[in-house]
């Protein structure tokens, strides 16, 4: 008996220690695995972008971007643009003159889920993004039985966007620190347009010039969504 006892001691001792060294080695193995993601942290560069769309400028807008990695496949940008022109329209055989300002600003996440390049490239690749944009624009015009001679800006429309969606794109690094970036951003568009006159005279139709200053009457509000796609074709610049 009492070498049964004995026994059942032994073995339970032995059990023991075989787990706290499994235990053990567990433990290194997670320690190797810290160690060596520190190691290929300290490898992945620290990069920044400063990007100019190319496609906002041919419609004379200013659309800039700023875009850092935060690891070897992934980055946060901030895209913004300023909206700040006037258009010629020719509608029911007259001339209008149109001008549009405001600006918009969008927050994004990107993975490179297909690199190009060497190892521990950053920035370098086909991505997807998920982002948010907000956008506010304003748009005044001249009615067409304004006198266009007097330049009075007699109807505005006020609008506020909000869009969600997925940036799908590629980057290349074409050479010392210069990126081409070129993507297409399908999105839920929500907005709200709010449409507001001066008064007019009843007679003539037109604004008095004597109201050239006048306060804006809201006319009505509309509320819509849509599915758009938006295309960008930037360069960006490493520093």
């Amino acid at each position: 008996m009492k070498n049964l006892w004995l026994s059942l001691a032994c073995i339970c001792t032995l059990l023991l220690c075989t787990q706290l060294r499994a235990q053990d080695g567990i433990e290194i193995r997670k320690e190797k695995h810290r160690q060596q993601v520190r190691e290929k942290a300290k490898c992945i560069p620290k990069l920044y972008l400063f990007k100019v769309d190319l496609v906002a400028l041919a419609r004379h807008d200013y659309n800039i971007g700023l875009e850092r990695n935060i690891g070897e496949r992934f980055s946060f940008g901030l895209n913004a643009t300023y909206i700040n022109r006037s258009i010629r329209e020719f509608n029911e055989a007259e001339l209008a003159k149109n001008k549009q300002f405001g600006f918009t600003i969008s927050p994004e996440l990107r993975h490179y889920f297909l690199k190009f390049g060497k190892k521990n490239t950053v920035l370098n690749g086909t991505y997807y993004a998920p982002f948010l944009e907000y956008e506010r624009r304003s748009k005044k015009y001249l009615s067409y039985n304004t006198n266009l001679a007097d330049i009075i800006y007699d109807k505005q429309l006020n609008e506020n966007n909000v869009a969600v969606g997925v940036r799908l794109g590629m980057q290349r690094h074409l050479w010392k620190g210069l990126f081409f970036d070129i993507s297409a951003s399908p999105a839920l568009q929500t907005n709200k347009a709010v449409y507001q006159t001066r008064e007019v005279d009843v007679m003539t139709g037109m604004v008095p010039k004597t109201q050239e200053n006048a306060k804006f009457y809201e006319l009505k509000t509309v509320s819509s969504q849509k599915m758009a796609v938006n295309y960008t074709l930037k360069i960006g610049f490493a520093f």
